[in-house]
């Protein structure tokens, strides 16, 4: 009898582990697509846009899978339906998600966001500020917005400030003879020009944990270990921070002509990156 009833109790154990584990997996197997959020810079160079990647959970065989797409919009709401995986005609890499991304050129607002996909629709509510874009799932399963490695309900991203440009400069690493070997003098030459007509800002300001930074403070953050990147305030003319670049030039060529080992373009790599997409270098 005891061993009976020792027999009842292991099996109803192992049936209740078996429908958990069924369940956990159902859940897993829910989500089928991850969500991305991005500024993306106009071609016109009016400043950022609103980026959203969506990538399959599931892998194909080469990363350039994509997807049939529709996007549609009446007033503040924004329908996205997902049809069919398209396979690339060329396969670039061995594995990877299908995926697509949208750019949306909005106002300050509030927006609804549709996904359709496998006869499921998946809410967001989008916001739109000068300072920062929010996003947050309120209804649906498939589609979950994807921070890193996990899964996140609301996302937030510090917009690039208008009239923000980054500045990096750095030496090329080609160990020449000549008057840059001992000190470097273009970059904080440069610096010095650009601080007569733009105002300096540190990082610290931007280095905030309640948000994640976007466009160009993400590059210049995260590139300092190709060479110090600087940030400015800067609400002059683009021709006159391409001809402050263009000073620089003259003065790197004519020290890189003496160093003899880039006698035709210098020593240093400068880059200047302006809010609104203009990209001046090198």
């Amino acid at each position: 009898m005891i061993i009976l009833r020792l027999m009842a109790v292991i099996l109803t154990l192992l049936t209740t582990f078996r429908d958990t584990m069924a369940s956990e997996v159902e859940v897993t197997q829910e989500i089928k697509f991850k969500l991305f959020l991005y500024e993306y810079m106009k071609p016109e160079f009016k400043g950022p846009m609103v980026n959203i990647k969506v990538s399959s959970i599931k892998n194909y065989s080469c990363a350039n899978f994509t997807y049939e797409y529709e996007v549609t919009t009446e007033g503040n709401t924004i329908t996205v339906d997902i049809r069919d995986v398209i396979e690339p005609e060329i396969c670039l890499t061995a594995m990877g998600p299908a995926s697509f991304a949208e750019s949306f050129d909005l106002k300050n607002g509030v927006y609804q966001i549709e996904f359709r996909a496998f006869s499921s629709i998946e809410k967001f509510i989008l916001r739109v500020g000068d300072e920062y874009i929010a996003l947050e799932q309120v209804a649906g399963s498939l589609m979950k917005i994807a921070d890193q490695n996990k899964f996140i309900e609301k996302y937030r991203l510090l917009r690039t400030p208008k009239n923000l440009i980054t500045v990096q400069c750095f030496r090329y690493q080609y160990g020449c003879e000549g008057p840059y070997d001992q000190e470097d003098e273009l970059c904080p030459l440069l610096y010095r020009n650009l601080s007569e007509v733009a105002l300096p800002l540190t990082k610290s300001s931007f280095m905030d944990d309640q948000h994640y930074l976007g466009g160009l403070l993400l590059s210049c953050v995260e590139g300092d270990h190709d060479g110090e990147c600087r940030i400015f305030s800067y609400d002059g003319k683009t021709s006159d921070l391409e001809a402050l670049l263009h000073e620089a030039d003259n003065y790197d060529l004519r020290n890189g002509h003496f160093a003899k080992c880039r006698p035709d373009s210098g020593l240093y790599y400068k880059i200047i990156r302006t809010w609104n997409g203009h990209t001046f270098c090198c």
